[in-house]
């Protein structure tokens, strides 16, 4: 049986999402799933969400894996939306390099408003030939998301002039935080030096609870089911379905 070009281009394709599931998948186990506070998170750039550089990267490569790559030195990058207050921990850069010419260097940038200043947070390079492969890095520190003072992005720089250099995705390790604890107690028996303080101060900066009157947030008090359901409510911003 003759098979023509565009079902081998679709035969390609659909190899091409099998392997791109399987990455995808093995690369989801390496850590924990997100529930709480204990848990990191992986938000991931795909190749396709990152923009070629003002005059470089204009005839970037597209395979058949969804990974980018350049016919000459190129850039790509994009943005990096994470919540405020969210502890960035590591970023990893999925790519391929079999150029011994070749190198894909990522890094994630933080800039500051009105054009006042632009800082690495860190940054990793596949190095000679590796091959296909993870490369992970951690910041050194780990740094604290802030919307409200500036914006991040990534930005993935390729030399070499095939598509044996080309990088498929990064992801930004991130984990949610409970705010700092303020200078001073809301309530007169949650005191800076109970070991609940922190977390009690957090649920009234967010408007959870008020308390049990009186100035008083009784801690060792039972929850009874209907304030279990304001808590949950508040806290999950819960509401009727249209």
């Amino acid at each position: 049986m003759k098979i023509g070009k565009a079902a081998l281009r679709a035969l390609a394709l659909l190899a091409a999402f099998g392997a791109l599931g399987a990455t995808v998948g093995r690369a989801q186990e390496k850590g924990p799933k997100t529930y709480g506070i204990g848990s990191t998170t992986n938000s991931v750039l795909q190749a396709y969400a990152f923009d070629p550089f003002n005059g470089d990267g204009a005839n970037f490569i597209a395979s058949n894996f969804f990974s980018r790559g350049c016919s000459s030195l190129c850039g790509f990058e994009a943005p990096v939306t994470l919540p405020a207050g969210a502890l960035i921990e590591a970023m990893e850069l999925e790519a391929c390099d079999t150029d011994p010419g070749g190198q894909l260097t990522a890094t994630l940038y933080r800039q500051f408003q009105l054009e006042s200043g632009l800082v690495a947070l860190t940054q990793v390079s596949t190095g000679a030939t590796p091959g296909c492969a993870f490369f992970p890095v951690n910041l050194m520190p780990a740094h604290t998301v802030d919307n409200d003072t500036g914006t991040y992005i990534v930005a993935v720089v390729i030399s070499g002039g095939t598509i044996s250099t080309r990088f498929q995705a990064v992801r930004i390790i991130y984990r949610l935080q409970v705010s700092p604890a303020p200078a001073t107690a809301t309530f007169n028996d949650v005191p800076t030096t109970s070991g609940q303080f922190r977390f009690v101060e957090a649920l009234v900066a967010a408007g959870i609870t008020s308390g049990c009157g009186g100035g008083n947030y009784c801690p060792n008090d039972p929850v009874t089911r209907g304030q279990m359901a304001v808590f949950l409510s508040v806290a999950l911003g819960l509401h009727f379905p249209n």
